[in-house]
């Protein structure tokens, strides 16, 4: 019993539980999604001008034509990569992930000029491969 008591101190698991709530990994991703589509939306109406049926769809998978194509980008991503939610394996990973997204410290930005350019150079030369 000792032994289970500082493992759960020594891992840090009350921090992660107060993180995630309890929830299960399922529904922060859901959440996660929610909230990535949401922030895309918002950012390319409010800075971009985009109608409802402009919006393009969140693909994870095409993430970097993405960028390119709408001049914005994830900035605070958690992860190594910008993957589909899906695609994290752990809850401790899923919930700071969450947490970033709704602390602010995980935001949609708005290219510049002179960075949007240099991310369509980067795409092109297959150069910048950290999303």
């Amino acid at each position: 019993m000792a032994l289970k008591i500082d493992g759960y101190i020594t891992s840090d698991i009350g921090g992660l539980l107060k993180i995630s709530g309890g929830r299960k990994s399922t529904q922060i991703k859901s959440e996660i999604c929610d909230l990535i589509k949401t922030g895309l939306c918002n950012i390319l109406q409010q800075e971009r001008g985009y109608n409802d049926k402009d919006l393009p769809l969140m693909n994870y998978a095409n993430y970097k034509k993405l960028v390119c194509d709408h001049g914005i980008e994830l900035v605070g991503w958690t992860e190594r990569k910008v993957v589909n939610p899906g695609q994290i394996q752990t809850t401790p990973a899923l919930a700071y992930l969450l947490d970033a997204l709704q602390n602010g410290t995980c935001f949609w930005k708005v290219l510049s000029e002179a960075e949007w350019e240099n991310k369509r150079k980067e795409r092109l030369t297959g150069a910048g491969e950290k999303a």
